[in-house]
């Protein structure tokens, strides 16, 4: 699939910023923050809770029994609670969720670094749309493009 896929920058940033947002949106829900600056960690029981709603059929039709739901719930906290401190935090459960991306949230900071150097490949796979997100307008003079002064 790697192989055969259209490289387009500017839809892989997009696509993964929007899942980053909706995962920020998931976790504030989840785990209880009061508002948009209050961010909570989610407890083990609220996972648990959340994970019970979303195998209830496998459990109902006995496929996973109660003791095997809760050594599943058990492993995943474990795994997502790679600071060890029995919560799981925002940046815990943002890193879980994006662990299948393309881009990872340095590479999107990075990108928009003014000051940071452009590779080849990035440069030339750069739209000149993303250019001028990250740069301004620029306007072409004597030959060569330089940034539109303000």
């Amino acid at each position: 699939r790697a192989q055969a896929q259209v490289v387009d920058i500017a839809q892989e940033l997009t696509g993964f910023s929007a899942r980053l947002a909706s995962s920020v949106a998931t976790f504030k829900v989840v785990s209880g923050g009061e508002d948009d600056l209050t961010v909570a960690d989610i407890e083990p029981s609220v996972l648990r809770k959340y994970l019970h709603q979303a195998f209830q059929k496998e459990i109902k039709a006995g496929i996973l029994s109660e003791s095997e739901f809760e050594s599943l719930v058990a492993a995943l906290f474990r795994n997502l609670d790679t600071g060890k401190s029995s919560k799981i935090t925002l940046r815990e459960f943002l890193t879980a969720c994006t662990s299948h991306e393309i881009v990872e949230p340095r590479n999107l900071v990075d990108f928009f670094d003014k000051d940071r150097r452009r590779g080849v490949l990035e440069t030339v796979f750069t739209t000149a749309e993303l250019r001028q997100c990250i740069h301004g307008p620029v306007a072409k003079k004597a030959g060569k493009v330089q940034p539109e002064e303000p």
